[in-house]
């Protein structure tokens, strides 16, 4: 990737982000996207923070510590698809993901969430990990009582895969 975090962050405010954090021409900037993404997005330079490698995988075969397997993406619970996928897309320069119907949510017994409530949802890559919108409709649901908490959209999970990174190919 070409160009600094300085570069970077003055486009990131030209998109509608605020910058909170970090010095110019530092090797790291915070430019909140909160009021309308539901998020903060960091800038570093080269490849992030630093931290311990993650726990090896039992060779037995047992479980191993989540922090063992790929996380598969992070999502959103949002108040509308689609101005949320267009601010991500304008941010991100990316397409817009479509919104699909997901009418399958699969509430555990005795639940107070609407079963007959669906979900629109759209979600694209960003290298390895996923990035999902989630927008209830006809709630309650976790989604809509989340919306409600957070007072707007929000960053809701974290998806952990049950694959192991080496199983799928990707780190």
């Amino acid at each position: 990737v070409t160009g600094s975090v300085e570069e970077l962050r003055k486009v990131m405010e030209q998109k509608g982000g605020r910058w909170v954090l970090g010095a110019p021409n530092g090797s790291f900037a915070y430019v909140d996207f909160r009021p309308t993404l539901g998020t903060t997005f960091e800038l570093v330079r080269g490849t992030g923070a630093p931290g311990p490698n993650p726990p090896a995988i039992p060779a037995d075969g047992s479980l191993p510590p989540l922090a063992a397997l790929s996380v598969s993406h992070i999502g959103f619970a949002v108040t509308d698809f689609d101005r949320v996928a267009q601010g991500f897309a304008d941010v991100l320069g990316i397409s817009a993901p479509k919104a699909i119907d997901y009418k399958d949510s699969q509430y555990p017994p005795n639940s107070k969430w609407n079963p007959s409530a669906y979900l629109r949802l759209g979600t694209w890559r960003q290298k390895n990990v996923g990035v999902e919108l989630i927008q209830s409709v006809g709630g309650p649901t976790p989604w809509s009582e989340y919306v409600q908490t957070q007072k707007g959209t929000a960053a809701q999970h974290v998806a952990i895969s049950q694959m192991r990174a080496a199983e799928t190919g990707r780190p």
